[in-house]
């Protein structure tokens, strides 16, 4: 389990240009969850990431991770539990391209501390690539992929680590709208069949329908939180935090404030013609 307890992040403390880019924030995952964090450019997403993935540290509060405080760990401790129990996986690949999927996959664990054989080294590369739908590629040139599966390649090299729990920062960002739909399918399917815990990271509003809690982020403060539907059932509000509310949500949200009787909160286009289909 993760728990954040009121985070405060400053830079360039105790400098004319001093900064709180967190404002005591909290949160609580539980193992096995699938939480979105979501918020427009600077509402202070990525650091609260680098916080959780322990590339950065805090200035005030408590991370609590299974159960014991990470605040005051040496680096050496902060190291080992980001390459053991914390996964992380940036919009920007990080794969050497001439390389082939297996290869790439393998890198992490040639550099854990872990000492492991040849043989088990493999069989975690391909279990994380058959996790991940990629095992058919594995001899292939990461050059030779598309977006979308360069993006499961590396998510396969965090999951063949086997860590308790992935943190995606806009895995998608860069993707095509066929490529985001492979990789949301991959975090879906770990969530729910492998019992991964995942935290996304992301702006785009349609990707966290998935998900078991919603966090709102807003300049450095957790603004709202709750479920998809608790969440999507508040559209004037997410309009004021400047985030888009997908046209689905909308459309319904303007048929209920016409005399409809449709639910607040609709997710799906799906959802919304069987409620339509329903009043007719």
């Amino acid at each position: 389990m993760v728990q954040l307890k009121d985070i405060v992040k400053i830079y360039n403390k105790g400098k004319s240009n001093e900064f709180e880019a967190l404002h005591g924030v909290s949160a609580e995952i539980k193992d096995g969850e699938m939480i979105a964090i979501v918020g427009t450019s600077g509402a202070g997403k990525s650091t609260l990431l680098h916080i959780l993935g322990f590339i950065d540290r805090y200035d005030k509060g408590e991370y609590i991770l299974d159960g014991t405080p990470v605040g005051k760990m040496n680096e050496i401790k902060m190291a080992h539990l980001r390459n053991e129990k914390i996964g992380m996986i940036m919009q920007d690949f990080a794969l050497i391209e001439d390389y082939t999927v297996q290869d790439n996959v393998l890198i992490p664990l040639d550099f854990s501390k872990k000492k492991m054989r040849k043989k088990e080294k493999l069989n975690r590369v391909i279990s994380a690539l058959e996790a991940v739908g990629m095992k058919e590629h594995c001899h292939n040139p990461v050059k030779q992929l598309s977006g979308g599966q360069k993006q499961r390649v590396a998510i396969a090299g965090v999951m063949a680590m086997r860590p308790q729990c992935i943190v995606l920062d806009e895995p998608t960002a860069m993707l095509d709208p066929n490529g985001r739909k492979e990789v949301l399918n991959t975090v879906h399917r770990l969530n729910r069949q492998k019992g991964v815990t995942v935290i996304l990271i992301t702006h785009y509003m349609e990707e966290v329908v998935h998900a078991d809690k919603v966090y709102v982020m807003d300049n450095g403060e957790v603004v709202m939180q709750g479920t998809p539907r608790e969440i999507f059932s508040q559209v004037e509000t997410l309009k004021e935090y400047r985030l888009d509310v997908p046209q689905v949500t909308i459309l319904a949200d303007e048929l209920r404030k016409r005399g409809l009787d449709i639910p607040a909160g609709v997710l799906k286009k799906e959802e919304l013609v069987e409620i339509l289909c329903r009043l007719n």
